[in-house]
């Protein structure tokens, strides 16, 4: 597994999951270009990106930077969905979820901070995403607004499940 760390972020994998896996944490992007090894950049706003490109042929090595899943024929979503599920928390989140989600308690986090008051953040910021893109997110984070959340909790959305309900953003 190659991880970089980014203003997204900054936690090291080791700080947020327990993984057997090798983990290297450099950034190699650039080595592994001038070594010749085929990549893949689907950071669309980054330099020479081809976001969801599709990965069509299968042959040597490849490296892919991305944040979502990779597009080809050979990606297999299943076996994806399983490796990430089987991934645990580490100690240290496993600490913050207890600060918040006692045994028993439904907590959600809203991020709903977003538009032009917040552009001053790096993962908020128009030149950090592609127009359409932006708009897309700032669509998306005004339809998940922490009011309407709560009001889904006090209206037994959760009724189902015993639990205080706590709901902050």
């Amino acid at each position: 597994m190659i991880w970089r760390p980014d203003h997204h972020c900054q936690a090291s994998l080791a700080d947020l999951v327990r993984y057997g896996g090798s983990v290297i944490e450099p950034e190699i992007g650039p080595l592994l270009r001038e070594t010749g090894l085929r990549t893949r950049n689907y950071m669309e706003i980054e330099p020479g990106a081809q976001f969801h490109e599709p990965i069509l042929e299968r042959k040597d090595d490849l490296y892919v930077r991305l944040i979502d899943t990779l597009v080809s024929p050979y990606a297999e979503f299943g076996r994806e969905q399983r490796f990430l599920r089987s991934l645990r928390a580490s100690d240290a989140m496993r600490d913050l979820y207890r600060i918040v989600r006692p045994d028993g308690d439904v907590a959600a986090h809203v991020r709903m901070a977003t538009g032009p008051g917040f552009d001053n953040l790096s993962w908020e910021a128009p030149a950090n995403w592609q127009p359409h893109r932006h708009a897309e997110f700032v669509t998306w984070r005004r339809r998940s607004d922490a009011a309407r959340l709560q009001n889904w909790a006090n209206c037994g959305v959760f009724s189902l499940i015993p639990c205080n309900r706590y709901v902050t953003n």
